[in-house]
């Protein structure tokens, strides 16, 4: 390594283990029975804190019966003993096969992966009526794992896993099961063709030519799960002209596998032998160069199917014969322009359907029976919001997509839904779903020069966006209201959320009889329209306002205003007099380049927010000065960011 001077890392001393050894059992130590047999328990650990760690968390509720059984399992300074003691504490016959999985693959891993392997392994059975289901049970586990140290704890990454390499090679090199059921990885990759015939489950990286045909000329009559990957599992793509050929697969031997799980191979065409797997339920072909996957009709058991990343062109009707299929990802499927009549619909049992990233030019007219998807057609960018149904479609030059009949019956079950590019079809954003959106909570529109509003309506009361919790707009050129004519109480009714940017010909969000009963309304934020007067607008219809003619907005936390020219008011009445605003809860408020600061802040009748916290106003076109009591009579005020106004008094 060339350093200048080498450091030895030594274990901790008796004394810094036991310590930490009693940090983690805490009061269960005071039994001055268990002290001397902890004692014991730690001189046996090597210093190691992982060890520590793990077998402390292990037996802190146990009683000491089985700390003295401890004692005799753990040979000295034998780590194996150690590492198997925890996981033979472990109460869940899952939770264990999931802790020799995640050895088996080693390193960080997307919990996402972990559920379709497990799934596919047969766990979680009892608890997978669906497949969020199994989600749930999977990061329940997860936590009793990570409660004994035997993963790492990521603080808030909720999407991967991490095992220490300590704990990896362990649970390949040890026989957890029995001296029959074996694990092999890229730790023994020499290993003889009767030891590796024994094994149960296969994890492979960068393994190819020579060395992979002869494991491949192997029996593999236990074999449960087989992975092989050019590259890391979760390394970035590579470029598919270096993607290695790897034709000569052969599944013939492999009749029990219910896992297999391929990436960055290219695969001339799949081998008649995977038609064999009789037991197979998950499937991965990610990032890999398939000509066609018609074959995979005849994997009837199969469950979760994943073609994440694939150079394949066509999704064949044959695909549609998968009727126990629960799981299509179809992520980042670039190539994908046809997805034939049949292909879809056939999949009865399906909850689940990703394609992210997909494709711009799309081909079906296939219903979409999954209860749970993420739909991209166009590339389109948007917001995520994890675990909802969610399309997103960017429309340029093909508005038609909108009309189909399985596009219609999806928007129905959407949950998030982002439109860029609508050039015509529509002018009224409610009217997009033809059905009505029934279950839609996000709803982003961008770059659509059609929608002149959101919901619209002439002489009856209009109920739509009765969930809606999140209104996003920019761009709309032509956009002139939120709501034009009657709507019921519920329309926008659990709003909390509403960014609204570059919208030119809007002059007022709500009218006043609206604004009243938007009572979950939390953050606004406005920016870049030229034409906006005021927030909210008095239509002159019957409404009961507040003392003092206060109208009071109870739930807004942050309000931020930006490049406003025509704003002079919060809210007004119908021949522009201000009426005065009470944001009772407000913390943040963010005024830039607005015209009538003094008239918005601190005129009478202005805004009231007692409760601010954080107050930035930067770029203020007006002529006149804040007042420095103004500022005084904001109590809560912790920070304050003044720029480029006028001298301040």
């Amino acid at each position: 390594m060339h350093a200048d001077k080498t450091f030895r890392l030594e274990g901790l001393n008796n004394d810094e283990a036991f310590r930490l050894f009693e940090k983690i059992v805490g009061d269960n130590l005071k039994d001055e029975e268990l002290k001397p047999i902890a004692a014991q328990v730690v001189e046996k650990l090597a210093g190691l804190p992982l060890l520590i760690i793990s077998i402390a968390s292990t037996l802190k509720y146990s009683r000491v019966s089985a700390w003295k059984d401890a004692l005799i399992k753990i040979e000295d300074s034998n780590i194996e003993t150690i590492v198997k003691l925890s996981y033979d504490h472990l109460k869940s016959e899952d939770a264990k096969s999931l802790f020799l999985l995640y050895g088996l693959i080693g390193g960080t891993i997307e919990v996402e992966l972990l559920l379709g392997l497990g799934m596919g392994l047969g766990l979680f059975e009892g608890f997978n009526n669906t497949v969020e289901d199994s989600r749930n049970r999977l990061n329940t586990m997860l936590d009793s794992l990570r409660s004994v140290c035997l993963l790492q704890d990521d603080g808030d990454d909720m999407e991967t896993v991490t095992i220490h390499d300590l704990y990896s090679e362990v649970v390949v090199s040890t026989p957890f099961r029995s001296q029959n059921s074996l694990m092999m990885n890229n730790y023994y990759v020499s290993w003889p063709k009767e030891k590796l015939e024994k094994c149960w489950a296969i994890c492979l990286v960068n393994d190819y030519g020579d060395s992979l045909a002869e494991k491949m000329r192997c029996a593999f009559p236990d074999l449960k799960i087989f992975m092989l990957s050019q590259i890391g599992l979760f390394e970035a793509p590579i470029h598919p002209h270096d993607v290695r050929d790897c034709c000569g697969l052969d599944f013939t031997s492999m009749e029990q596998l219910q896992v297999l799980y391929l990436r960055f191979i290219h695969i001339t065409s799949l081998r008649s032998s995977i038609g064999t797997l009789r037991n197979l339920h998950s499937l991965y072909l990610d990032y890999c160069i398939v000509d066609n996957v018609a074959i995979l009709g005849k994997l009837k058991t199969l469950q979760i199917l994943s073609l994440a990343g694939s150079q394949i062109f066509k999704l064949p009707k044959e695909i549609g014969e998968l009727r126990n299929l629960r799981s299509l990802n179809l992520d980042d499927c670039d190539l994908l322009k046809i997805i034939e009549p049949g292909a879809l619909k056939g999949l009865v049992n399906l909850e689940e359907l990703y394609m992210r990233g997909s494709f711009s030019r799309w081909i079906v007219d296939d219903e979409i029976p999954a209860e749970s998807f993420w739909i991209d057609i166009g590339n389109a960018y948007g917001r995520g919001f994890h675990g909802l149904r969610t399309m997103k479609l960017q429309l340029e030059e093909c508005n038609g997509i909108l009309s189909k009949e399985w596009v219609q019956k999806t928007l129905q079950k959407t949950q998030y839904l982002y439109l860029d590019g609508l050039g015509e079809f529509k002018e009224n954003a409610h009217e997009l779903c033809i059905r009505g959106f029934t279950q839609l909570m996000h709803l982003d529109i961008q770059n659509s020069p059609s929608i002149k509003y959101i919901v619209s309506s002439l002489n009856d009361l209009l109920t739509a966006f009765m969930d809606l919790e999140s209104l996003f707009l920019k761009n709309l050129i032509n956009l002139e209201k939120i709501c034009n004519g009657p709507v019921t109480p519920n329309c926008f009714g659990k709003l909390k959320v509403v960014h609204i940017k570059k919208c030119h010909k809007l002059k007022n969000m709500w009218f006043l009889s609206e604004m009243q009963r938007r009572v979950h309304l939390k953050e606004i934020e406005i920016c870049e329209c030229d034409s906006l007067q005021a927030i909210i607008k008095d239509d002159a219809r019957k409404v009961e306002v507040a003392v003092d003619d206060m109208v009071e907005l109870p739930n807004i936390r942050r309000l931020d205003l930006r490049k406003l020219p025509n704003m002079t008011s919060f809210c007004n009445r119908a021949e522009g007099a201000p009426i005065q605003v009470s944001l009772p809860r407000l913390e943040s408020l963010v005024m830039v380049g607005l015209l009538g600061l003094e008239k918005i802040l601190h005129s009478e009748p202005s805004i009231k927010f007692s409760g601010l916290k954080s107050l930035k106003i930067e770029e203020s076109k007006s002529t006149l000065s804040i007042p420095k009591d103004w500022i005084l009579k904001l109590p809560n005020l912790e920070s304050m960011k003044l720029r480029a106004l006028h001298q301040q008094k």
